[in-house]
């Protein structure tokens, strides 16, 4: 039985099931979904080439030839799936024939399979009109304050509490600053960042105010639609604000770990990541100001060097306590993000009561 993606969230209990290639699901897929391979990506080039060239029956014949001693396997694997969930949604990049192949021999042993119609392409057209045409409610309550001064930490501690949170650099997999992505792995590309992005509105949608954080239009490689740029200017603004001292050690806290465990390792990756702002940090504080941030991260003065980040640099940029003073709500000061959040509740409480 053929399903279409919009009825398919309808379901309960259901485990999308990824027929692509290893590296086509790591580019993205659907949030959840689960890759059984039935091609591989050298495999798949083989049999593109022959149907290319006209070579259709051969080509069938050869991915036949690549899938037939993967089918025990593959099969064991459905069969396993399917005593954890009552639906087995299988896809593949246009609902082709790497779902429909093992979608066949699946039921031919009566294991009570689905196959996604249109493959990832439709469940991707359906993302990008749901998107750019989502209709979100409630209220957004932006978080606003310089680098390190705990925002993340404070939506953690919200959404801890059972408060609605869209936490953007989660699902960015990126920081949004120097350090991004550093012991997160790779930033999530736009596909990805937008399937995340609709699976948390539709989770949050229902509420009346939804906690999230000041973020530019772009956040690693993703970039937020228009409609909620203006939802988060139209918002409830708080300004947190933290001393210097304590931003320097949450943003060392938080990479400590990592330095400590691959100190050459840690400084190749904030070399690079130095290197993506190379021309702004030049501009602000000059080549020789950049040298000094390289020596000192060579000599292991990190906290030195985030220090200097955050006052030549970041400081500059996001300087709230001289712009918008008006925009506030509240503003609130302290490093610990437990009190900072008792303290954002009690304001929230205020407003909404």
């Amino acid at each position: 039985m053929k399903i279409s993606y919009k009825r398919s969230i309808e379901w309960d209990n259901k485990i999308y099931i990824d027929t692509r290639t290893a590296e086509e699901c790591r580019e993205a897929t659907i949030p959840g979904a689960i890759n059984l391979e039935v091609l591989s990506s050298k495999e798949r080039a083989e049999v593109s080439r022959l149907y290319n060239r006209g070579r259709h029956q051969e080509s069938y014949l050869r991915g036949v030839e690549y899938l037939a001693p993967k089918l025990p396997e593959l099969l064991g694997r459905l069969a396993e799936l399917s005593s954890e969930s009552e639906r087995l949604i299988l896809f593949c990049s246009r609902g082709g024939m790497r779902s429909e192949s093992l979608y066949v021999t699946a039921r031919l042993i009566n294991l009570e399979v689905f196959k996604l119609q249109g493959g990832y392409k439709d469940y991707r057209q359906y993302v990008l009109q749901r998107l750019n045409n989502f209709e979100l409610k409630g209220k957004l309550i932006v978080l606003h304050g310089n680098t390190g001064c705990g925002k993340t930490e404070v939506l953690e501690e919200l959404e801890r509490r059972g408060y609605p949170v869209i936490n953007l650099e989660r699902l960015a997999n990126h920081r949004g600053s120097a350090f991004g992505s550093i012991d997160l792995g790779e930033p999530h590309n736009q596909k990805y960042f937008d399937s995340l992005l609709l699976e948390r509105l539709e989770e949050v949608k229902d509420y009346q105010y939804i906690f999230t954080e000041a973020e530019s239009r772009r956040i690693g490689y993703s970039v937020l639609p228009d409609w909620w740029m203006e939802k988060m200017e139209a918002g409830h603004h708080i300004l947190l604000e933290a001393s210097l001292e304590c931003r320097v050690d949450r943003i060392y806290q938080e990479y400590a770990t990592s330095f400590k465990k691959d100190p050459r390792g840690f400084r190749n990756s904030v070399r690079e990541s130095l290197r993506g702002i190379e021309k702004y940090l030049i501009k602000n504080i000059g080549k020789a100001g950049y040298q000094e941030l390289l020596k000192l991260l060579e000599q292991d003065e990190i906290q030195e060097m985030i220090r200097r980040l955050l006052q030549d640099y970041y400081d500059y940029f996001y300087s709230y306590a001289q712009k918008n003073q008006e925009r506030f709500i509240s503003k609130l000061q302290g490093c610990e993000a437990k009190k900072l959040a008792d303290d954002i509740i009690q304001v929230f409480e205020g407003f909404t009561n």
